[in-house]
């Protein structure tokens, strides 16, 4: 089983858009031309959480929902 955790500022992506993401994640890393039939049945076992966190700092600035992503 595969476990992807992604973060993004909180606000950044609306529901539509945080579905988008992970349905995109798991289908380009799993099921991208040259995978096999195997690697694209391992699809089903993927998992993908999207964390918002409530304080999130990099090198001790706070990170900013309104800048662009690093």
């Amino acid at each position: 089983m595969t476990f992807i955790e992604l973060f993004i500022p909180r606000g950044r992506l609306n529901d539509d858009q945080r579905a988008h993401v992970s349905q995109r994640l798991i289908t380009e890393l799993f099921a991208g031309p040259a995978a096999s039939d195997l690697i694209a049945r391992a699809r089903a076992l993927v998992s993908l959480v999207i964390h918002e966190p409530d304080v999130w700092t990099v090198g001790g600035r706070t990170v900013n929902a309104a800048k662009a992503p690093r």
